[in-house]
């Protein structure tokens, strides 16, 4: 008697014939499965532009996103994130968290300008200050 995995495997290899309609079925279960991790568990994109130099090169990086932190889930200082670009709305960005509410952040660049400190919005949910 053959292991469970064994005989599991036997019958994915075993050859039989498909027929255009049973190709067609399999084929719109794997589309739809691909379409379900794309929308809800990962997606990779690409980067373009210098902002967030040295971490990520300027030009054709690939950057896996984990949609498990969506709608600012989990988040934490430190970490990257995929934004929608302030400028081209259609376009995503990629930035570093800074800030969540209740955090204190510096407004101005270290070592330039006044040296405020501002608040983050204690009131505003899933609102975060990032840079990069």
């Amino acid at each position: 008697m053959r292991p469970f995995l064994g005989r599991l495997w036997a019958r994915v290899l075993e050859a039989r014939p498909r027929t255009n309609r049973t190709l067609l079925i399999e084929t719109a279960k794997m589309a739809l499965l691909l379409h379900v991790f794309i929308r809800h568990a990962y997606t990779i994109k690409g980067t373009r532009g210098a902002s967030m130099l040295p971490t990520m090169a300027a030009d054709g990086e690939g950057v896996v996103i984990n949609k498990k932190y969506r709608r600012g889930r989990y988040i934490e200082v430190g970490d990257l994130v995929s934004v929608r670009h302030l400028f081209e709305p259609e376009e995503a960005a990629i930035k570093r968290v800074m800030g969540m509410p209740g955090d204190f952040v510096l407004r101005d660049t270290p070592g330039k300008g006044e040296g405020l400190m501002v608040q983050v919005g204690v009131h505003a949910v899933g609102f975060i200050i990032y840079t990069g």
